[in-house]
């Protein structure tokens, strides 16, 4: 059994919620340790897995949000107005990202979002819900989600922080910003498996999908879990002590 399936998968599974960036550190790994390509079959499954996990954990959330849309209209649309920014970026900038990774642009994802993490060491956290947030102010959340796209750039880093700029809860930042994560990943998953002339590969055994699948939906639920406690004791900051100096590294070392 290829042991490597299971890494990647608990790989994805850490970095696509903790504010580390998921593309950066596969860019990193593939750049240190491996060279080959992962096939299409792989890469949607892990994320299918991370969608699972955002869908298990705030099941109580989500089922409120979309089994009474009446009763929460008003988040439902900041939701869709955060996803403007995403969409017009996956539609017109789609070529320039899929060529984008790059050494140094990886390495500005990486202290850019340090920076923003340790800027927290100067706000007091307060406790705004998802409706005292403005319309603006979810455009906004949504236009860091669309940054975040650029390798490195870690969307829960960009979105959680903007969220707690604005004033928002512990767990509504963190809520809002992997809610609004979801129609993304779906969606990029989506038109990678559509432009793919034959878009299932056989290269890999049911087992190691299997084995894939499961270790990054398991990891996910840890990733999320763990987020949602560090930004409740104010520690989701010390992450930056992780980026910035990986930063470097990879500016001046990789």
């Amino acid at each position: 059994m290829d042991w490597l399936y299971i890494f990647l998968g608990v790989l994805q599974g850490i970095t696509e919620f903790l504010p580390i960036s998921s593309s950066g550190h596969l860019f990193l790994l593939k750049k240190l340790l491996y060279t080959k390509e992962l096939s299409l079959s792989f890469v949607l499954l892990v994320h299918l897995a991370t969608l699972f996990s955002i869908l298990f954990f705030f099941f109580k959330d989500i089922k409120l949000l979309f089994f009474d849309i009446e009763k929460q209209i008003n988040l439902f649309f900041k939701i869709l107005i955060s996803l403007i920014p995403a969409l017009i970026v996956g539609l017109f900038f789609r070529s320039f990202i899929e060529q984008s990774f790059e050494t140094n642009l990886v390495a500005s994802g990486f202290l850019f979002s340090g920076i923003l993490l340790f800027s927290l060491f100067f706000i007091k956290q307060k406790q705004k819900s998802l409706e005292e947030m403005s319309f603006l102010q979810a455009f906004l959340i949504g236009l860091m989600q669309a940054l975040a796209i650029l390798p490195g750039f870690s969307r829960s880093a960009l979105t959680i922080t903007t969220g707690l700029y604005f004033g928002l809860s512990s767990r509504s930042a963190v809520f809002f910003s992997f809610l609004i994560s979801l129609p993304v990943i779906a969606g990029s998953s989506l038109i990678d498996f559509l432009s793919q002339s034959s878009p299932l590969s056989v290269s890999i055994n049911y087992m190691e999908l299997s084995l894939a699948f499961f270790s990054a939906f398991f990891t996910g639920l840890f990733s999320l879990f763990f987020v949602l406690k560090a930004v409740q004791s104010h520690k989701l900051k010390l992450f930056s002590f992780y980026l910035i100096p990986l930063s470097f590294f990879v500016f001046f070392i990789l």
